[in-house]
């Protein structure tokens, strides 16, 4: 009889045990649950690896622009000014442009250019190249030479220019940039291993490409370019 009620005391123990290790188990449970807010899962939110913010203050801003690819000794260059969030049409780039002679040119001739905006408008800037004659600038891709392979990718000679970048200057109303032909051959590789030969000289008449930027947006003009 004894120990029959000390095993039945045993069994009652042993149940009380297991009641007290739940209750503090669920006592647990949502002690953590209410640590987990909305405001703290917030807080440890992070943005994807690949997200990007963009902002604008409403005026020209500095552009960063890519060094050009190794082999053009006379390249000159300057930050431009730009927000060039539209691509304009040729026809309706709100700029006259007024250039020297491009034909006839011999290695190192300088082509000058002379850009005044439309009434009420500005310009912020331009960048020129020279790139093959048959070749159509249309987007921002066709102006870089490893991208689309249209434009030289070095200077052609030591006397002509690779790139210029020329940046206007408060109000903006008018721009002055020179260019420097040259003749010979490059030949390079694209990104992407397509391998690129752009010949101007005799014979092989080119073009020079005019990238310039107006508020909110950019546009192309070309001007062909034959030598003597």
């Amino acid at each position: 009889m004894n120990a029959l009620l000390r095993d039945r005391r045993v069994q009652i123990g042993a149940a009380v045990l297991l009641v007290a290790v739940v209750v503090i188990a669920l006592m647990a449970t949502r002690s953590s649950s209410s640590d987990s807010s909305p405001a703290a899962d917030a807080a440890t939110s992070t943005l994807p690896a690949d997200a990007s913010v963009t902002t604008s203050s409403g005026g020209p801003t500095t552009m960063a622009t890519t060094p050009p690819p190794a082999g053009g000794p006379t390249t000159s260059a300057a930050s431009t000014p730009t927000t060039h969030d539209v691509h304009f049409p040729l026809a309706d780039l709100p700029l006259t442009v007024t250039q020297t002679p491009t034909s006839g040119l011999h290695d190192g001739s300088k082509v000058s250019f002379h850009i005044v905006p439309t009434a009420g408008e500005q310009v912020f800037g331009v960048s020129v190249r020279l790139c093959a004659g048959d070749a159509k600038i249309e987007q921002l891709d066709d102006f870089e030479p490893a991208t689309a392979g249209k434009c030289i990718g070095h200077a052609l000679s030591s006397n002509s220019d690779l790139l210029i970048e020329t940046a206007g200057n408060p109000p903006y109303q008018s721009l002055d940039v020179d260019f420097r032909v040259g003749v010979g051959t490059d030949t390079f590789k694209m990104t992407d291993g397509t391998p690129v030969s752009i010949t101007c000289g005799p014979g092989h008449p080119c073009q020079i490409v005019l990238m310039l930027q107006v508020p909110n947006a950019f546009g192309f003009k070309t001007y062909p370019v034959t030598y003597g």
